[in-house]
């Protein structure tokens, strides 16, 4: 399975960077760094990954609806790919590390709400 993080600006380079800090050079990551000088399309990035591999794609994307998502959507049509959007890295991570086999849609929609699980809010005045 190809991961794949596609976001505005420099989230997905970050995001990136993060996930090999902690766990290594583990799984195959493509990094789609959206609408900066130097990017190409995000249609044809996408497309490019999916004509050289025959592998499962796993898409990460920051905006539900927003642009990246959608032209991520129109290039996958069709194609064996799941997207979650709106991701932070506990997703991420837990997917990361597991096996390729164990990666369904039941055990993504579980990560999905492990991930929601782990934002907290904090109000520093009253700890």
């Amino acid at each position: 399975m190809i991961f794949i993080i596609a976001t505005h600006g420099s989230m997905a380079s970050g995001t990136f960077d993060t996930i090999n800090f902690i766990i290594g050079d583990r799984r195959k990551f493509f990094v789609v760094d959206c609408y900066k000088p130097e990017s190409e399309s995000i249609e044809q990035t996408i497309t490019d990954i999916v004509e050289n591999s025959d592998e499962k794609l796993l898409v990460f994307t920051d905006i539900c609806y927003g642009s990246v998502n959608r032209e991520v959507m129109t290039a996958l049509r069709g194609k064996d790919a799941y997207i979650i959007t709106d991701f932070n890295l506990s997703m991420i991570l837990e997917l990361a590390l597991m096996n390729d086999d164990d990666i369904n849609e039941d055990i993504i929609k579980e990560c999905i709400e492990n991930g929601k699980k782990q934002v907290h809010f904090f109000n520093m005045k009253e700890l």
